[in-house]
């Protein structure tokens, strides 16, 4: 599904204003560089990111896979160094979910949430967002500053939900 615009969307609870995720259309290796001024071995992982469908996830080590299919040379610490590095530049989030093996990597977008499925161990994005006046009142209440959110809700996806549930029922 995609905007107006070009941007990929998520559907998910409609999160705060009722709005979906967007993610702008992917970008290439060529462009990252250009635009960006990345090394390129650092250009190559943002594409690779930028290349997944929105909303999905992928680990360091998937990224490292793929990444060396395309370009053989490259080892996992450039990649893990290349993850690092564009997460500090904000051009893609690391999703550190609780109960998780590893951390996941998508490009960056506009707030939302995530739902881990304790099953399969699937992250998937949720259009939701807390809403700024309470996280002005528990900032005020804690007498902290809050910097960032991160919102992971936890449960069993769908298809976990419909493979383990008996013939003839629906979840």
């Amino acid at each position: 599904m995609s905007d107006s615009h070009g941007n990929a969307s998520i559907q998910g609870l409609g999160g705060q204003a009722g709005r979906d995720v967007s993610f702008p259309k992917p970008i290439s290796e060529e462009h990252a560089t250009q635009t960006t001024r990345l090394p390129t071995n650092y250009a190559r992982i943002y594409a690779l990111v930028c290349e997944q469908v929105p909303g999905h996830h992928r680990t360091a080590h998937e990224l490292y896979v793929e990444a060396h299919k395309r370009f053989p040379t490259m080892g996992i610490s450039t990649v893990y160094r290349g993850l690092a590095r564009l997460r500090d530049m904000g051009l893609v989030e690391e999703i550190v979910v609780p109960g998780g093996d590893s951390a996941v990597y998508e490009r960056a977008a506009p707030p939302h949430s995530h739902f881990h499925c304790s099953s399969c161990g699937d992250v998937q994005d949720v259009a939701y967002q807390l809403p700024s006046n309470v996280l002005r009142r528990l900032s005020r209440a804690q007498a902290n500053q809050i910097t960032d959110v991160s919102v992971t809700f936890h449960g069993i996806c769908r298809g976990c939900a419909s493979s383990s549930a008996p013939s003839g029922s629906s979840p």
